[in-house]
């Protein structure tokens, strides 16, 4: 027949896509601010990038990247956190920083878009952070080993090492899914556990060290003691047993165990799993391109008419009221 051939639909944006789209973005706010960014004015506590992370991730639970510039939502992001945490960064200010990055997100939008994520995450601004955790636990952990008497009134290993190395993994836990799917104090094991498993793998690599250098009569001389570890004797399912067992019966410890053993699992792959992370020390960079790529054919932000209005601020965020609104 003569009929004209149907047009090729454009490709479709997938979930996993999405979800890249999401994650470098959610990169990105550790760039704008933070304890370590150059610029005074951006220069806040970790709870901000945080608290940014935490609103960024929840507003793309319920709204679509294809509806909602991810650029403009990152910003005001870290605009509302910093109201939400007391620690206030000005519009101007963010406004400014994203001309340095050739990214340009105007005091305008940056206001439209709060109103649209306040939306999105229900009014719901209250935040519990796990770093005082991480410091009760590592604190605890030191007692416990000298009240159970784990190293028969040996040198205690040192438990700062412990504390800074669980910090830099509650780092990476908080910048990623696991501040949603886990709770804080949870999130607080999840760090300790996978700190501890690190220190331990250490202590065997100081240890083979030493068998070979004894050998040689090298550093480690058949007299000198290893560098102060010796994580082996620390048990952290023993020590959550005891420790809960006094509140809780044994299914209910087994349970947050079980828990938190698959969250440890996960903690693993954090600097590996595009899904996951936020750091992209391995990720493939032409996949992120390749995926918004798509979203830019895909994306309704940003179009004249009537679909401006969501780029504008003037749009409905939220979960699936909004998005009934939409299809009707």
């Amino acid at each position: 027949s003569n009929a004209p051939a149907d047009p090729v639909p454009p490709p479709s944006f997938t979930a996993p896509e999405e979800c890249l789209i999401v994650t470098f973005y959610a990169r990105m706010i550790k760039e704008l601010c933070g304890p370590k960014v150059k610029n005074p004015k951006l220069r806040r506590q970790d709870r901000v990038p945080a608290a940014a992370n935490c609103f960024l991730r929840r507003f793309y639970l319920s709204n679509s990247v294809i509806d909602y510039d991810p650029l403009k939502v990152m910003v005001a992001s870290i605009f509302l956190a910093s109201k939400a945490e007391d620690l206030m960064i000005s519009s101007e200010a963010l406004s400014n920083a994203t001309k340095d990055m050739n990214k340009e997100v105007t005091v305008e939008d940056i206001v439209g878009h709060e109103v649209l994520l306040l939306s999105g995450l229900g009014f719901q601004l209250h935040l519990s952070h796990p770093n005082r955790g991480v410091t009760g636990l590592v604190d605890d952990l030191r007692k416990f080993a000298k009240a159970e008497e784990l190293y028969n009134g040996q040198d205690l290993p040192d438990f700062v090492a412990l504390h800074t190395k669980a910090g830099e993994y509650l780092d990476d836990c908080v910048f990623s899914d696991l501040a949603l799917l886990y709770s804080p104090g949870k999130l607080s094991i999840i760090a300790v556990w996978l700190a501890l498993l690190d220190l331990k793998k250490n202590d065997k690599g100081a240890a083979v060290k030493k068998e070979e250098e004894d050998e040689v009569g090298g550093a480690y001389g058949a007299s000198a003691s290893l560098p102060k570890g010796n994580w082996s004797k620390m048990d952290l399912k023993g020590y959550i047993a005891k420790r809960f067992k006094v509140k809780y019966d044994e299914a209910k410890v087994g349970a947050l165990v079980e828990h938190v053993e698959k969250g440890v699992e996960l903690g693993k792959t954090l600097r590996t799993d595009p899904k996951l992370n936020c750091i992209y020390q391995d990720a493939d960079m032409s996949q992120i391109k390749a995926a918004y790529k798509k979203l830019k054919k895909a994306k309704v932000w940003g179009k004249v008419g009537g679909e401006k209005r969501k780029a504008d601020g003037g749009g409905e965020a939220g979960g699936g009221e909004g998005e009934a609104k939409r299809a009707k």
